[in-house]
């Protein structure tokens, strides 16, 4: 890793690295905080434990750490903070590590975990002490550079063995696509224990950018932001995207304010044409852990016309569309297949390394999802493979019933899911979250003029929250608990 953070310190030691809160560090003194960490880290774990768990909420000193364990060679296995105890305990078990490094006031409640609990907290007596610091080797691109699991929504979640070549690849192509140069400041609300989050540090090495990181998303601080020129660009699912948009500001924001960067589900096209009305550049995208973040982009110049789109693949990506083992047509719907030197090999099981199931023989990843290509090259998805709803025979994509529910005056979100139907096999039902209460007959009225009779959802939940995952994508598998 010495490489890496040494080439981009070496580079612009005197310019902004990385803003928290009220703070700002230049990359010289990144490198100071990162060598402090190393001393203390190096210390307390040793060389013989190659796997570090990190169980933290975005803070300047998670940030120090990932680079410093890295300095370390650690394999850094990112624990999402919002899993149960059982979760946290398959994947600390999963991962065969013996060190978890954690914030203060969460070590209580890791204590009964097989593992030796660090607090997140650097003594002031190493502060200075920089005598013994770990002198690595030569950076080693296969090196495994972070371990991160998969949601599970079709079983046990599996380890994505991310190593350091996955993630340069990937921000090379990023760079390239959206033209980061060092004068860029990319805005991380979104967790870095997440490959969204991750991915920013990455392209920060490669670029020189300097990266604005909160703690956790607040729209408030981070619209005051985007209003003073304090960012360029800001990653950002859909919740984040709307919530922003409530609070737009009239003036709008500064204009060096270049892009957003949307992942996670695909975008409504009443949340995309609000955007184009206030002139906000939106480049949609589509990825995932296993391609260690976007491989497919939809320019802010393209988005007009293809608009619901996902875009084209990144420099370096191929993809296709497969029905059965052959490549489909332009429009005819299929699985998603890619090829790009950033996708993953493996998969983490029960501490064994496993090659990817989802490789084909001739080298293409399935992807799980399903979408179509138009003529000229441009990627729509339409759902995951396991959430699609197949009713007496015919295929339901939840993404073109939510849409049609989303355009229903009031209603912010909606999240469609099959539930199992003797007569038809299985059939669609709703669930949405409005500004006011909704009347059922209305709504079913609106959505069966507009879609075809067995799209049309069979039953109708209004809720106050969507359960979400860390990435924030709606978690539909915990859509029941809800009612």
């Amino acid at each position: 890793m010495s490489g890496l953070l040494g080439e981009v310190v070496k580079k612009y030691p005197n310019r902004p690295a990385l803003y928290y809160e009220e703070k700002c560090w230049n990359f010289r003194e990144v490198r100071q905080e990162v060598d402090a960490w190393v001393n203390f880290l190096q210390q307390k774990i040793g060389a013989k434990q190659t796997r570090v768990a990190l169980f933290s909420r975005n803070s300047e000193k998670l940030y120090f750490i990932i680079l410093a364990l890295w300095e370390l060679d650690k394999e850094l296995v990112f624990l999402n903070r919002h899993l149960s105890k059982e979760e946290i305990l398959y994947q600390i078990e999963t991962a065969d590590v013996h060190f978890l490094l954690a914030e203060m006031d969460e070590c209580s409640k890791l204590k009964e975990f097989p593992v030796e609990i660090i607090p997140i907290a650097l003594p002031n007596s190493t502060e200075q002490n920089h005598s013994e610091l770990h002198k690595k080797g030569d950076f080693s691109p296969n090196h495994t550079a972070s371990i991160m699991f998969t949601s599970g929504t079709t079983g046990r979640p599996k380890g994505v063995v991310q190593r350091f070549c996955h993630h340069l690849s990937n921000a090379k192509a990023t760079i390239m696509s959206m033209k980061v140069t060092p004068f860029d400041c990319w805005a991380c609300c979104v967790p870095l224990f997440h490959v969204s989050g991750l991915s920013i540090l990455m392209r920060q090495l490669l670029s020189g950018c300097s990266i604005r990181l909160y703690a956790k998303f607040a729209p408030e601080t981070i619209s005051q932001d985007l209003q003073q020129g304090n960012v360029t660009l800001i990653s950002l699912v859909n919740v984040m995207l709307q919530e922003l948009l409530r609070i737009y500001p009239s003036v709008g924001y500064a204009s060096n304010f270049r892009t957003v960067l949307l992942g996670g589900s695909p975008a409504s096209l009443e949340l995309l044409t609000e955007c184009q009305e206030k002139n906000i550049a939106v480049i949609q995208s589509y990825g995932m852990s296993e391609t260690c973040s976007q491989i497919v982009a939809l320019s802010f110049q393209d988005a007009k016309e293809k608009i619901g789109s996902s875009g084209k693949p990144l420099p370096g990506v191929q993809l296709q569309i497969r029905v059965g083992n052959r490549e489909a047509k332009a429009f005819e719907v299929g699985e998603i297949v890619v090829k790009s030197s950033s996708i993953i090999e493996e998969y983490l099981l029960n501490n064994q390394n496993n090659a990817c199931k989802s490789h084909m023989e001739d080298g293409w990843f399935q992807t799980g999802d399903i979408g179509y290509l138009d003529t000229e090259g441009f990627l729509y998805v339409k759902a995951r493979l396991s959430e699609l709803i197949i009713s007496g025979g015919e295929n339901i994509y939840p993404a073109e019933v939510e849409n049609c529910v989303m355009s229903y005056p009031d209603i912010e979100e909606a999240a469609v899911i099959g539930e199992k139907d003797s007569k038809w096999g299985a059939v669609p039902v709703v669930y949405y979250r409005a500004k006011k209460q909704i009347e059922t007959e209305k709504l079913v009225h609106f959505i069966s003029d507009k879609l075809a009779s067995f799209k049309v959802p069979k039953k109708y939940y209004q809720i106050e929250k969507m359960p979400r995952t860390a990435s924030g994508k709606i978690a539909k598998r915990l859509l029941k608990k809800e009612r």
